[in-house]
């Protein structure tokens, strides 16, 4: 079960297997505010499962996250605004959820194109810079 977190947890760089990460493993459920406790991690692919819920606000916490994809799950709700405050993010795919509202302006957010929030479209609104 992927759920169960420790503090050892904390040092962990990669939340992947060798080549995928843990998508399309047929994951669900909300995704756990316990993710925020692995600041050292770098890459987090949870891609392609079932995961339903919100993001939580407390991943800005992750301070060395280089890549987030969460695409392909049924996330909904608002992109948390704190998000723009990870200053390592290169990459953040959170296309075809349910999100909804104004996807944040600020920091990496500020150079998306649109790609990183397709099939959301018809639930967010895009910064003009994006359109």
């Amino acid at each position: 079960q992927l759920l169960h977190w420790s503090p050892t947890f904390g040092s962990l760089k990669f939340f992947h297997d060798d080549q995928h990460g843990y998508c399309a493993n047929k994951l669900s459920g909300e995704l756990p505010t316990s993710l925020s406790k692995l600041q050292m991690l770098e890459y987090l692919n949870l891609s392609r499962n079932t995961f339903d819920g919100y993001i939580s606000k407390q991943l800005d916490h992750m301070l060395n996250l280089d890549t987030i994809d969460v695409s392909h799950n049924k996330l909904s709700g608002e992109i948390p605004k704190s998000l723009e405050k990870l200053q390592h993010i290169q990459v953040i795919d959170l296309s075809f959820n349910q999100f909804e509202g104004e996807v944040p302006c600020g920091g990496k957010f500020a150079n998306l194109s649109a790609e990183s929030f397709l099939g959301t479209m018809h639930y967010v609104k895009l910064p003009n810079s994006m359109s």
